[in-house]
């Protein structure tokens, strides 16, 4: 287990050695092209990383419902009464 840890310890500072000299690279190669700056500096931040959840199935009233209209409905109709309850 610990042979492990200091494995994966040393592989998570190579790659973030690596990374970091990538960028340097390119950032030094691209340093007179300001679109290409913005891409890099967007990629290091994650900010084209899109985050969404996907609700593959869900419990209402003892049933599940997985087709993704259905899942639609419930939702809404859930959300439509919330404050009535």
């Amino acid at each position: 287990m610990i042979r492990k840890k200091l494995n994966n310890n040393k592989l998570n500072k190579v790659k973030s050695a690596a990374k970091k000299c990538y960028f340097a690279s390119q950032f030094s190669l691209n340093k007179n092209n300001m679109k290409m700056t913005w891409k890099l500096i967007g990629m290091i931040v994650n900010r084209y990383k899109k985050k969404s959840t996907f609700i593959s199935k869900i419990l209402c009233d003892g049933k599940y419902f997985t087709e993704r209209k259905e899942i639609c409905d419930k939702l809404n109709e859930h959300f439509i009464n919330v404050d009535k309850i």
